[in-house]
């Protein structure tokens, strides 16, 4: 396949990729784009098929829809069956509970079927905004380990010069002390009384 052509299949399977995400996870171009801090029309032209993402914005997306790069990607790559039929596995388990608990009743079954469903699509929001929140507390757990480090080497530096200053101080005290005892024995110095 000529490498423009292939170029084209690959947009146009993330860009089907990328919708069906979306619809997965409930969430619109805007946002997704809030979540990756871009407008929601680049997220637009990715879904169109017009433009791929930047090498950064695909881990962010891979690793919002917990994926990896490759599934998000690569062509050759379909995505994994629990995103493909996770929503739909959703709207089936919560018709026949509803259907179990209410048998004959298709107005409580309906209430209860959609009660269950959103249930369901919170719960699931929930978790990838738990999921999303524990990836971020973990970056900044590694973000404060790698400025605790610089932050010790400063402050064992200040403690390092304030030893040498109160030394030097002591020292500059020392002998002031010297030549002013010194000079009282000459007679130099007055004692004020």
């Amino acid at each position: 396949m000529h490498s423009a052509s292939r170029a084209i299949v690959h947009l146009v399977h993330l860009s089907e990729k990328l919708r069906l995400l979306c619809s997965r996870y409930d969430l619109t171009q805007e946002q997704l784009g809030e979540r990756l801090g871009i407008a929601h029309t680049t997220v637009g032209r990715w879904m169109k098929g017009s433009s791929r993402p930047y090498d950064r914005h695909a881990h962010k997306l891979a690793e919002i829809f917990r994926l990896t790069p490759e599934e998000l990607l690569d062509d050759s790559v379909s995505l994994p069956t629990r995103v493909i039929d996770g929503r739909e596995n959703a709207v089936k388990r919560a018709a026949e509970r509803a259907s179990r608990r209410f048998p004959g009743d298709e107005a409580a079954a309906q209430e209860a079927f959609e009660a269950d469903l959103n249930h369901d699509m919170w719960r699931r929001t929930s978790l990838d905004t738990a999921e999303e929140l524990r990836r971020e507390a973990g970056r900044l757990i590694e973000m404060a380990e790698r400025l605790e480090m610089p932050f010790q080497t400063h402050l064992a530096e200040v403690k390092r010069l304030r030893e040498e200053a109160e030394a030097e101080a002591t020292k500059i005290i020392a002998d002031a002390e010297v030549e002013v005892s010194a000079a009282r024995g000459k007679g130099t110095v007055r004692k004020t009384a």
